[in-house]
């Protein structure tokens, strides 16, 4: 056995934290998973990423997907997003069931 992948992943809302308000379940956003092949020890080619992307959507159909190499400033800029929404919202008593149930006719 091998590792045929290695990465990291995150969500956000597809149109950015400041369009949520203080409780995450309340944003009228659809949701993206953004993937990176950022792993630490083990980073895949980025050329892969796009394999990444259609296998997950083959498999998942609907789900908005965004791939990142570990490297690209874009992905330095969604984390450093969620970090500042987490901080911004860090007494918000939103459960990621809260969110996926009130965000789940936006997938």
């Amino acid at each position: 056995e091998y590792v045929r992948y290695a990465g990291e992943f995150h969500l956000r809302p597809k149109h950015g934290w400041a369009n949520c308000d203080n409780q995450w379940a309340n944003c009228d956003n659809k949701w993206e998973i953004v993937f990176d092949n950022g792993s630490g020890t083990y980073a895949p080619s980025p050329e892969l990423l796009i394999n990444l992307k259609d296998l997950l959507l083959f498999n998942f159909p609907g789900l908005n997907i965004v791939t990142y190499d570990y490297k690209d400033p874009e992905l330095k800029k969604s984390l450093a997003a969620l970090k500042e929404a987490v901080e911004n919202n860090k007494t918000s008593v939103s459960t990621i069931q809260n969110v996926v149930f009130s965000c789940s006719n936006s997938v």
